[in-house]
């Protein structure tokens, strides 16, 4: 498996700035697991149902409480903001090579 230089960016980011403490490797009833999460289906506590592409996870990381997934309270801070565009971008490398 080849993982781009963003993926291995992301993967430091996502542990420096916590994100790691949260989404856990299996889901948890503080945040759902990012592990394969990438192009799948997500149900979100307002019945609607989206696809996990990187729209949605760039949506996802900087305004977090937009999209709310079924089960989980909008507990994520939005990092609009904090993170750069570049940094957004490999975060979602990160997360879509996750399996």
């Amino acid at each position: 498996v080849v993982v781009s230089q963003d993926a291995i960016l992301g993967k430091e980011l996502f542990g420096s700035k916590g994100c790691v403490a949260c989404h856990q490797p299996i889901a948890s009833t503080i945040a759902p697991s990012l592990v394969g999460v990438y192009g799948t289906e997500r149900k979100l506590t307002s019945g609607e149902t989206v696809v996990a592409d990187e729209a949605y996870l760039k949506e996802s990381i900087l305004f977090s409480n937009a999209k709310t997934a079924e089960g989980y309270a909008p507990s994520m801070p939005g990092y609009d903001g904090v993170f750069s565009d570049e940094e957004v971008e490999q975060l979602i490398a990160y997360i879509k090579s996750i399996k």
